[in-house]
């Protein structure tokens, strides 16, 4: 599955659209006007809140970005290896890791297999993520830790 994940130009909230192949919006990220940690809502088109990103307030050397479910429960949180590159996704059920670099693009791994992988668009008025998928992940969760790499990039890019 071939998904688009890319932030509204005009967007006081942070939001995104994530498009499928065809260009037909498959979520819808909402983000929260003033939210200090970067608060993102990802719901199905039908308004059905499926994930929320935040990240974590005090960062020192590394970044986190948490991932919960609809019922508040902690799934997943996103780290960044600081000058290592890549991410490391610690989940109750799978062990998931995000190698490679900025520009150049990630892979995901789940349980040592590679599952999808994310190339960010350059030449992008904002920041646009092409992300390709296995048909067997869920679409929704990967969204998830799409948006909380790009929470983690845009905060530590902007703490340089």
């Amino acid at each position: 599955m071939k998904l688009t994940v890319k932030n509204k130009f005009l967007s006081l909230a942070g939001g995104s659209k994530v498009l499928d192949e065809t260009g037909a919006e498959k979520f819808k990220v909402k983000g929260k006007i003033f939210s200090i940690r970067r608060k993102k809502k990802i719901c199905s088109l039908d308004g059905k809140l499926l994930f929320v990103v935040k990240n974590k307030l005090f960062n020192w050397w590394t970044h986190t970005s948490y991932i919960y479910d609809a019922d508040k429960k902690l799934v997943a949180s996103v780290k960044n290896r600081g000058f290592k590159g890549g991410y490391d996704v610690a989940s109750s059920t799978d062990e998931i890791s995000i190698d490679g670099w900025g520009m150049k693009g990630y892979t995901i791994y789940k349980n040592g297999k590679q599952v999808g992988t994310v190339n960010p668009k350059i030449m992008s008025m904002t920041d646009t993520y092409e992300v390709n998928i296995e048909d067997t992940e869920d679409p929704a969760f990967i969204v998830a830790v799409v948006i909380a790499i790009d929470n983690i990039s845009d905060k530590t890019s902007k703490s340089r």
